[in-house]
């Protein structure tokens, strides 16, 4: 700041000078000293002039781009928020479509004219009471949901309900270790046990009869009983991927994958009534 100040006063005073050198000129009329004077103030001015005039467009130039410069930053900042909008509305929408896909499945396991179902989100996951394995849904017994009654999912059986809030409930999950579940084979209709191990991804089977064949993909469903509480009957549970025994063994085993992926539930639904046909009938059309 101080340099250039010092530059302005200079260019003034040679300024002031060269305009006594010229009106002393015009005034004399004398082209000797005066004129070479004033010609060789002109040579040092000059520049001076050219240079500041050179620099005050260069620095007009500067404010532009600085300008043009803001002005994208803020044309970008505009366009992330509105790219960030964007982005939400379609995740929204993805959850939208998700959830419908979901509860698509859900009618096609538990159909409404066989069935009373209140549809409910799954908003906890962990332990209670006696069980390692339980979620909370939000929906209680003021939506009609009471104990011991079954919970499902798009693709096969869920739990059964063991305690309800007014607006909650908690669901044990067949995988827990403490839960067992009378079940069938599917097509054999030969009857058994599907017991948790605590792993989400396995069960165990075992057949009251030692002697049946147990190929590798069949369907295992829920056996129910007469009111279909705890558990409806003919909901699907799983599918058999190994055997542990050979024929004739008491203690031959058949490990289960679950039909419903505990690890990610979100839209289930609690059956709360049935039709004595859907008791009487396994769903042997919805399992496929």
């Amino acid at each position: 700041m101080r340099d250039s100040g010092r530059v302005r006063t200079a260019l003034a005073l040679l300024l002031a000078l060269a305009l006594t050198f010229l009106v002393i000129g015009i005034r004399s009329g004398e082209d000797g000293v005066v004129s070479s004077a004033r010609s060789a103030l002109l040579s040092i001015t000059g520049p001076i002039q050219s240079g500041a005039t050179s620099l005050g467009s260069s620095i007009k130039s500067i404010g532009k781009n600085l300008s043009r410069i803001t002005s994208r930053d803020v044309e970008y900042d505009a366009l992330q928020k509105e790219n960030d909008q964007l982005r939400f509305q379609l995740s929204q929408t993805n959850d939208l479509r998700r959830r419908s896909v979901q509860l698509d499945q859900l009618l096609r396991i538990v159909p409404p004219d066989k069935y009373k179902v209140v549809p409910a989100q799954v908003i906890a996951i962990g332990g209670s009471n006696d069980f390692s394995f339980t979620i909370t849904i939000d929906a209680g017994y003021k939506d009609g949901v009471r104990t011991n009654t079954s919970v499902v999912s798009g693709t096969g059986l869920v739990g059964r309900v063991i305690r309800t809030g007014k607006d909650f409930a908690v669901v044990s999950l067949l995988v827990d270790a403490k839960v067992k579940v009378g079940a069938r084979l599917q097509g054999t209709a030969e009857i058994g046990f599907i017991s948790g191990t605590g792993n989400l991804n396995e069960l165990k089977l075992s057949l009251l009869d030692p002697y049946v064949q147990i190929p590798a993909g069949t369907k295992v469903v829920s056996w129910g009983s007469e009111t279909g509480k705890p558990y409806t009957p003919g909901i699907l549970i799983g599918r058999v991927s190994k055997v542990e025994g050979a024929a004739g063994q008491l203690n031959r085993v058949a490990t289960v994958v679950p039909s419903a992926d505990v690890s990610n539930l979100d839209i289930v639904g609690v059956v709360i009534a049935s039709k004595r046909s859907a008791i009487r009938d396994a769903l042997t059309e919805n399992l496929d």
